[in-house]
């Protein structure tokens, strides 16, 4: 396996292991605009998630299990991430077992998270239906 197959079988894992959660996202940046059809290439995992209850303390979960830690702090600082703090913060820059994935509850210049997820394409992605912001 060459260093591109590698990179983006460690993407379609994370997405993979988002999807399989049952985190509600949209997939966003790089790998949307490749989703797409362009050659840009990224090396991370941008995604938008759903602020509910229910969802917040799905990805709270999940995090710790990719042994999630917040980019720029020491590994050992007693941040933890949790769906009380996901629905304050408005993006993570995480490093993971799976890469660099970074969540965001929002994004500038899109209206809501459920605006984004409706105007989404939904798309394969290594074998599961995704959603991907649309163009």
């Amino acid at each position: 396996m060459n260093a591109v197959e590698a990179l983006v079988e460690r993407l379609q894992t994370a997405v993979r292991t988002f999807q399989e959660a049952g985190i509600d996202f949209v997939l966003i940046g790089g790998l949307a605009m490749a989703a797409h059809g362009s050659n840009h290439v990224t090396q991370d995992v941008d995604l938008v998630y759903a602020v509910d209850p229910q969802n917040l303390e799905r990805l709270a979960a999940l995090l710790p299990t990719m042994h999630a830690r917040v980019a720029g702090l020491p590994p050992h600082d007693g941040f933890v991430v949790t769906a009380s703090t996901l629905a304050r913060v408005r993006f993570l820059n995480l490093h993971t077992d799976l890469g660099q994935i970074d969540v965001m509850r929002d994004v500038p210049g899109v209206d809501t998270f459920a605006g984004l997820s409706e105007r989404a394409s939904v798309m394969d992605f290594g074998g599961y239906s995704v959603r991907v912001a649309s163009l």
